[in-house]
């Protein structure tokens, strides 16, 4: 037996009326077998079921004991003894008492959940439990002895699994034949998924890209059933992910892994099966369903635009509720638009991409009341991994071409749109532009809405994904920098930017060797250089997740590129929009004077991230916008937020105090708002970028900082500029609070 499976397994046949015993441990076998008079008992306690393994066995009779051996065959003996038969052959574990008139066998059928009891080959008793699980199975099984009523043979047996395991209900499989993966684990959690792998994948270094993967709780990619143990199916019909069905022919492994950053660890792998050759999904299949019939209204040069609503991250099967829509309807959005992950289809196989993009349309609550709905909000948007191709990839993905014709029919984009398949000059990337005008009547151009492509293009970040490059590390490429470049030199009050992933978060340093990023190039080069001009040290704290700041020379490009638009007088304000990370906030970055590129502007971002998901746990961005900034007691570096209100020595501050010789605060506080140690002095109000009497938030959904919103069920951002006023007011949204559902917000003049 391959697995690392405790079992106890006892048999006990007594007369009506016994007690059973109920002190034996999972961790042996009991076999007892005995008649009312009573003639020997037989104690066999395996610590590890495996091919090689050592036993012991015991003859219970007058305390004498043998040390018995396993072989390869899965037999076990003693000196005194012939051979006999201990054998687990796949999923059926079986136990063979071979005596010198018969053979008294039990098989428990871990996929049939069946009891097995023979004698010489022909079956007594089977019983069959539906529910039951791998481990922590008891089986009772009573059978009556012939001509005697008061005699009783009574079988007990229970199996249980110490630790992790999966195991494949079959070790080959015709072509196009449903597999089932049986898996047990004692720390489930929603992240826990199996995944199907070619034979041979290293169990501790398993790269992202599987053939094919659910996520173990329920079968499905996506639930949040909790249980220790279960089966899932892959066939034509289950919620498979990557890989169109049927797996091809050839020898694969399931892992049961619970890590969701490769490369991944597998907490247990199946025997090897094999799968016929025969008709297959292959790689980049092209999708043969219809594409649904709901249509997304575009948006059109020239429309006015007041308010922009966005967000990002969204899984159908998970989206039970209108309250997002009828608030986004409530807020008047004139457009909506997608940041990436706008349905969750990893793979090659298109026909899959399809039927998530068809889902998505298809959502109740998505075609009620969403923009699809009556009267339609045109939407429009980028895309990002989990709907372009698989986790964190670029452009080391093999089905872009295909992937974009999909993105294409899902936002219903014309054909004359160069990301349309039908347009014979095809761009390469589904970045996208659109100017809108001031009011209904037209003239002044007010907000240019640009979307780019961070994934088509871009380079590896890490080995893991492909091969580095280096200082020549691209997230654009060069034929879409060239276009942005063109897009801002188009005149415009307003530049909004949406990327897939955020923009303004710092390059992540803590515990990061950086020399694991791709794009880096040693001290003092270009990565450094590029994390350095931008006035960002050491002190500056990213986030260890995707951003663009994993290649910092891109990014400083970007953002030099946005200061120096607006200092050529093309925008007033620019403003980054994003999504990813299943949260929200609000961040500002000032970027220093630079001979090119102009004067110091300030630079502005929103991220709205996880429609009915969340990430409820602090993580640390020196570029989110603080109510009041400090340092850490007087170091001079001014990048962690004041908490307010704060007690000390019995009195409640609600702004930094001069109690000392300088204005301080306090940096954390306990759940009753008391100082507890942590302080600094406060930077001058003049140094922080939003002004405290222009941020508004809620505290009710936040982590660390108030402005990072990290655990409401859903949120989404909004953009509404007051054209009269000159004020642009940015904003996270949480619509299912319906009594406070601006989580965060700054206001912003132009």
């Amino acid at each position: 037996f391959r697995k690392v499976l405790a079992l106890s397994l006892f048999c006990h046949a007594v007369r009506t009326g016994a007690q059973v015993d109920q002190s034996l441990t999972p961790d042996y076998f009991y076999i007892s077998s005995s008649v009312v008079s009573g003639v020997k008992k037989l104690c066999l306690a395996p610590s590890e079921l495996k091919n090689g393994a050592k036993i012991i066995l015991e003859e219970c009779k007058d305390s004498d004991k043998h040390k018995w051996s396993i072989d390869k065959f899965g037999r076990y003996k003693s000196k005194k003894t012939p051979w006999r038969c201990l054998a687990r052959y796949k999923n059926l574990l079986t136990i063979n008492l071979c005596r010198k008139k018969s053979i008294t066998s039990f098989s428990y059928d871990f996929f049939d959940r069946s009891l097995i009891w023979k004698r010489n080959g022909n079956v007594e008793h089977v019983v069959t439990f539906d529910d039951a699980p791998v481990h922590g199975l008891k089986v009772k099984i009573l059978k009556r002895n012939k001509g005697n009523d008061d005699e009783k043979q009574i079988w007990h047996f229970t199996a249980q699994a110490q630790g992790d395991a999966v195991i494949a209900n079959k070790s080959s499989y015709a072509n196009n034949e449903t597999i089932v993966v049986e898996f047990s684990t004692s720390s489930l959690d929603d992240n826990t998924w199996i995944g199907i792998y070619p034979a041979g994948t290293d169990p501790n270094s398993i790269p992202a890209g599987s053939t094919m993967f659910v996520y173990a709780a329920c079968g499905k990619k996506t639930c949040n059933k909790s249980s220790s143990y279960g089966r899932v199916e892959f066939s034509h019909e289950s919620d498979h992910g990557n890989s169109a069905w049927p797996l091809c022919g050839g020898k694969w492994q399931a892992f049961l892994i619970q890590t969701i950053t490769s490369p991944y660890k597998a907490l247990d792998s199946t025997d090897i099966f094999t799968v016929d050759n025969g008709v297959c999904g292959s790689k980049c299949s092209l999708a043969t369903s219809d594409v649904s019939s709901l249509e997304h209204a575009v948006p059109i040069d020239g429309m006015p635009l007041k308010n922009l609503a966005f967000s990002s991250c969204y899984k159908p099967d998970t989206h039970n509720s209108s309250l997002l829509w009828n608030h986004m309807r409530n807020f008047e959005a004139h457009v909506w638009s997608w940041l990436g992950d706008n349905t969750y289809s990893d793979g090659e196989s298109m026909e899959y991409k399809r039927t998530k993009y068809n889902e998505g349309k298809e959502n109740y609550f998505y075609q009620t009341y969403g923009p699809i709905a009556e009267p339609k909000i045109p939407v429009t948007g980028t895309w990002d991994d989990h709907d372009y191709g698989n986790n964190n990839q670029g452009k080391e993905y093999d089905c872009r071409k295909l992937s974009q014709d999909e993105f294409a029919n899902f936002f219903n984009i014309p054909e004359t749109d160069a990301r349309h398949p039908n347009n014979p000059n095809q761009q390469k990337g589904v970045y996208s532009s659109n100017i809108f005008t001031q009011s209904r009547s037209g003239g002044d151009v007010g907000v240019h809405l640009i979307h780019v492509d961070a994934r088509y293009h871009r380079s590896p970040t890490f080995d893991k994904y492909g091969q580095c490059e280096g200082a020549d590390s691209t997230i654009l490429g060069s034929e879409q920098w060239s276009w942005l470049q063109s897009e801002l030199d188009r005149k415009s009050e307003i530049k909004v930017i949406g990327s897939g992933i955020q923009v303004l978060p710092p390059t992540y340093r803590d515990g990061k060797n950086l020399k694991d990023y791709c794009a880096y190039d040693g001290e003092g080069g270009t990565f450094d250089a590029a994390n350095t001009v931008v006035g960002e040290g050491l002190n500056w704290k990213g986030l260890e997740y995707e951003c663009w700041s994993e290649i910092p020379q891109e990014r400083t490009k970007l953002l030099q590129m946005a200061q120096k638009s607006i200092n050529n007088g093309n925008a007033k304000r620019i403003i980054f929009i994003s999504g990813d990370q299943h949260w929200g906030e609000i961040m500002a970055k000032k970027m220093p004077a630079h001979d090119v590129f102009g004067d110091s502007q300030i630079l502005y971002e929103v991220t709205a991230s996880g429609i009915d998901q969340n990430y409820p746990y602090d993580n640390y961005n020196s570029n989110r916008v603080r109510i009041r900034s400090a340092d850490n007691q007087d170091d001079g570096i001014f990048l962690n937020e004041c908490k307010f209100p704060f007690n000390y020595n019995g009195n409640t501050y609600t702004d930094c105090t001069m109690t000392t010789k300088r204005a301080w605060c306090a940096t954390n506080t306990d759940e009753n708002d008391n100082y507890i140690g942590s302080w600094g002095y406060c930077a001058s109000p003049t140094a922080e970028l939003v002004p405290k009497e222009n941020i508004s938030f809620s505290n009710k959904y936040t982590c660390f900082n108030y402005l990072h919103i990290c655990s409401a069920e859903s949120n989404y951002g909004g953009i509404s500029v007051d054209w009269v006023n000159k004020k642009i007011t940015l904003a996270v949204f949480t619509p299912h609070d319906k009594d406070d559902t601006v989580a965060a917000s700054i206001s912003i003049d132009f």
